[in-house]
């Protein structure tokens, strides 16, 4: 399922979201439906964790979450400090047509923009989604 990691050492400002496969959507509609207090609360504590541990000590180690539904995670993410970081998303090409679309359809209503494609090393395009809460003109 989804979670949230760093992209490298010492970069508190990105955060990368991974774990957007078929069998998952099963688990983030079911949290859609019925918001798990639980399940709300686990991802909140992860989170949480991930910004004590991963983030804010003075040597950063490469780090993610523990996994939740997408939503909850978002949830999660949109509830604390981290909300506002530059965030990436990447879909494979597959991950981007099965379901009716269901992971863009997702990362959209979380505001992230369809920014670019590049393929991979096994030959499959790649979607590569960004959310910027905090834009600095260029």
């Amino acid at each position: 399922m989804s979670r949230i990691s760093t992209m490298g050492t010492f970069s508190c400002a990105t955060i990368a979201i991974a774990g957007f496969k078929p069998e998952h959507r099963a688990a983030d509609q079911k949290y859609l439906a019925d918001k798990d207090p639980l399940i709300a609360k686990a991802a909140e504590k992860s989170i949480q964790h991930f910004y004590n541990t991963v983030l804010y000590p003075t040597s950063q180690p490469l780090g993610k979450s523990d996994e939740f539904p997408f939503e909850a995670l978002m949830e999660a993410l949109d509830g604390h400090a981290m909300g506002d970081k530059f965030i990436i998303a990447t879909l494979n090409q597959h991950q981007t047509q099965v379901d009716d679309g269901y992971w863009a359809k997702r990362l959209a209503h979380w505001g992230f923009e369809l920014i670019d494609k590049t393929n991979n090393s096994i030959g499959q395009v790649c979607m590569i989604y960004t959310r910027n809460r905090n834009r600095v003109p260029l």
